[in-house]
């Protein structure tokens, strides 16, 4: 199955069910149930405006989608080069990207930046909608002041709110730095399910809530060839995330350790390579035993262009975070075809993992649900195969040809009030 294209000869109205449908059982919209296409009088050319923190490679992908869209002209705005977290070589930027000039100042947040010329430069471009991100950066919270005072529709791009935690200044500042979106946005555009909710509760009105999950280039991923298993092979689990307390890496080296030592002598032992650095890999290191150090790899940092063939190399993918946003991995795990073992606090989770059918969501925290699900994947690996073509499924509904379309519509309902209807993926809610 290839995504939907762009290009259509006439209104079309679709019914039939999506991908993700197929594999669930549950009835969904495969996108918008009207779109124009090319030679309908309606069509018009959106000039859409992006402001982020920084090029990252799925962003950088998205964008791409979007310049790409036949009516979609967008412009993309980034406040600094890299983030002192980043380990990825920079992307090469297109000509409608620029990343503006200005300061970071870390001491703030991670990466809070101040770019004085953000204002004037949308004031020249005068697009038709900005897309803000980041409501924590001081240039955001200029820029979204200054759209609202001069009446220019806009919307705020963000990951569900609150998701690090803060002392009570911190939770305070929070509040105040919401203040701009509560009083000026004309949406919001919510990366998850779990986000839309919070947003719904945070606006309290009937501003459109659109649900636009994070999409990325999957086609490296969904090339990835699958041979039939062997009974003599080892289950082997991968996790690509940062050494970091956050991304839960402890309690899966626990889980995994568990796992191995009850393993039966008729089974072969599981691998687990880890991918990914941070200032906790010494200490997840040491938690691995010595006789288990040859089942257990470190493989430290992967450039993006070199991920699909270690996911290839693998065959269920574990996140055990507890707080992530979205988590861009998972698209790129079922991608791949790998059924997903994730927490609740995975954000992608809520909308990529159809439990029982593709993976598992857990508690985070929790090293014996952990490795009951683990346990589940050894104990079953006659149901990997299928697991991961469900999971290849619901990934056609998160390429970046998808991301695309769903900003198209973005931009027809807030600047044409047209209400589209869309799939519970990137539902349009009015709160």
């Amino acid at each position: 199955m290839t995504a939907l294209p762009y290009e259509e000869s006439r209104l079309t109205v679709l019914s039939d069910e999506s991908a993700s449908s197929r594999c669930d059982g549950r009835a969904r919209d495969v996108g918008p149930a009207v779109r124009p296409g090319r030679g309908v009088a309606s069509r018009r050319r959106y000039r859409i405006t992006f402001l982020t923190v920084i090029p990252s490679p799925y962003q950088v992908e998205l964008f791409d989608g979007v310049a790409r869209h036949p009516d979609l002209d967008p412009t993309v705005y980034y406040y600094a080069e890299n983030s002192p977290n980043c380990r990825w070589t920079p992307p090469l930027l297109p000509a409608y990207s620029t990343i503006l000039p200005g300061v970071a100042i870390h001491a703030l947040t991670r990466c809070c930046c101040l770019n004085p010329s953000a204002i004037h430069r949308l004031r020249q471009d005068s697009p038709d909608l900005v897309v803000v991100g980041d409501y924590f950066t001081l240039t955001a919270q200029l820029v979204m002041r200054d759209l609202t005072r001069r009446g220019v529709p806009w919307v705020f791009w963000g990951e569900l709110p609150g998701l690090n935690r803060r002392s009570c200044v911190g939770d305070r500042l929070r509040r105040f730095a919401q203040q701009p979106i509560l009083r000026g946005a004309h949406g919001v555009v919510a990366i998850g399910s779990r986000a839309q909710t919070a947003y719904r509760t945070l606006l309290g009105d009937d501003r459109p809530v659109f649900n636009v999950p994070y999409h990325c280039d999957l086609s490296a991923y969904l090339a990835i060839e699958r041979p039939p298993r062997t009974p003599e092979q080892p289950v082997r689990f991968l996790c690509s995330a940062q050494m970091i307390h956050r991304k839960g890496i402890d309690v899966l080296v626990r889980a995994f350790v568990a796992l191995a030592r009850r393993m039966p002598a008729s089974r072969p032992v599981p691998m687990l390579t880890l991918l990914g650095e941070g200032e906790e890999r010494q200490r997840y290191e040491a938690l691995v035993p010595a006789d288990l150090r040859d089942r257990v790899v470190f493989r430290g940092f992967c450039q993006p262009q070199a991920l699909p063939r270690a996911f290839a190399e693998a065959d269920v993918f574990v996140l055990p975070s507890r707080h992530d946003g979205w988590g861009v991995v998972v698209n790129e795990a079922i991608a791949s075809g790998m059924p997903v073992i994730a927490t609740e606090k995975v954000g992608a989770a809520h909308d990529l993992i159809r439990p029982g059918r593709n993976g598992f969501v857990i508690a985070a925290d929790d090293v014996a649900a952990l490795e009951q699900s683990m346990r589940h994947c050894v104990e079953h690996p006659d149901e990997l195969a299928s697991s991961g073509q469900c999971s290849r499924v619901i990934a056609q509904d998160y390429t970046v040809e998808r991301g695309a379309q769903r900003w198209h519509t973005v931009c027809q309902q807030i600047l044409a009030g047209r209400v589209v209807s869309m799939s519970p993926e990137v539902e349009v809610a009015a709160v």
